[in-house]
């Protein structure tokens, strides 16, 4: 289980990704998974699979909120202007 120091951690470095990156690799990872089969599942703790299966719809459905895209979109500018700022550095 995750402590909110951990969550918190988890939370700042998810703002440096965009969330349909995280949906397309859950579905890559379910993927692969799904064709390891019972081999793989016996290795994850019960119910594992499931519940990032689960957690991947909740970000795509989340996704769809206007509120959700907009977010990170300004999260994306924020990021774009820091790398901005520390190019200019090196520029003469």
């Amino acid at each position: 289980m995750s402590t909110a120091t951990e969550t918190a951690k988890l939370v700042t470095i998810g703002m440096r990704f965009r969330a349909s990156y995280l949906v397309q690799q859950a579905g890559y990872t379910l993927g692969i998974a799904s064709a390891e089969g019972e081999a793989l599942a016996a290795l994850l703790p019960t119910g594992h699979l499931d519940k990032t299966a689960q957690l991947r719809d909740e970000v795509d459905k989340a996704t769809q909120d206007r509120t959700v895209r907009a977010a990170e979109a300004k999260q994306t500018t924020v990021t774009q202007n820091q790398h901005m700022r520390e190019g200019s550095i090196w520029k003469p």
